[in-house]
């Protein structure tokens, strides 16, 4: 099977692919922590409860607050109102790189945009 640079740089130049990247990076950088207290030998069950409490906790933070390093990245290059390119696509450029929402007019950018 044959693919070619543009068939793979495509469905990873959207804004729902780049939104969910930033938000897995900052919620996976604390997980390594939660994961050593899972897997102590000793763990009785009110630890469990406390630590999903808490971990369910950090994630509900990062996906409301969009308070990580990375969500903060991505979400002050996006413009306040993104340009509508021939195809009426919302476009942005990021590092280099025309970014596009592929649903057009109610897509995943300005559903986010709105939330701001």
């Amino acid at each position: 099977m044959y693919c070619d640079a543009l068939s793979l740089y495509k469905p990873i130049a959207t804004f729902k692919f780049m939104y969910t990247a930033h938000f897995l990076c900052d919620a996976l950088k604390p997980m390594p922590f939660y994961k050593k207290m899972y897997q102590k030998k000793d763990l009785c069950y009110s630890e469990v409860t406390l630590l999903l409490t808490a971990t369910i906790q950090t994630l509900e933070h990062l996906s409301e607050t969009r308070s990580g390093l990375m969500m903060k990245k991505i979400l002050k290059v996006t413009p306040q109102t993104p340009e509508t390119d021939k195809d009426g696509l919302f476009t942005f450029e990021y590092e280099g790189h025309t970014i596009t929402d592929r649903q057009t007019k109610n897509g995943w950018l300005k559903e986010i945009l709105g939330q701001r």
